[in-house]
């Protein structure tokens, strides 16, 4: 297998059910291949390293049941695709006088999804602003 992206790990299962771990942790490491069986497995996580332009470390990490089929044959090279797309997905639901903030990260397949900052889950914060302009609520999101 070799990847699209440049740095990071997938979780595959197979038929059996049994979870392996493909790591590409070193972008400057020579070869790019891992092998498993021939078989057919699905993606169940993967983990996505990235820094920025300051040199900031940022991880992507998704976990979900059914986020990508693969299918490995014998003598065929096979490239993991991972869509590294981030959907913020946000609401409200006013019930009796009580609003609820609710909000998700996903990735690919809609598994959940978690975003790192040099380490630590990034905060995302929210507002309430009614139409005058006017700040009703104001917090942290609790996600991942």
């Amino acid at each position: 297998m070799i990847p699209s992206f440049e740095s990071g790990a997938i979780l595959l299962e197979d038929g059996q059910g049994i979870i392996t771990r493909l790591s590409w942790d070193d972008p400057r490491q020579k070869g790019r291949r891992r092998f498993v069986p021939p078989g057919k497995y699905r993606v169940r996580g993967y983990r996505l390293y990235r820094a920025d332009n300051s040199g900031r470390e940022w991880i992507i990490s998704a976990t979900g049941p059914h986020i990508k089929k693969l299918v490995v044959a014998v003598g065929a090279e096979t490239k993991v695709t991972l869509d590294e797309t981030i959907v913020l997905a946000s609401g409200l639901k006013a019930t009796a006088g009580k609003v609820d903030v609710m909000m998700s990260f996903s990735g690919e397949g809609h598994s959940g999804l978690t975003v790192y900052a040099d380490g630590a889950r990034i905060r995302v914060n929210y507002a309430i602003v009614s139409s005058a302009g006017e700040e009703l609520a104001k917090g942290p999101m609790n996600y991942g």
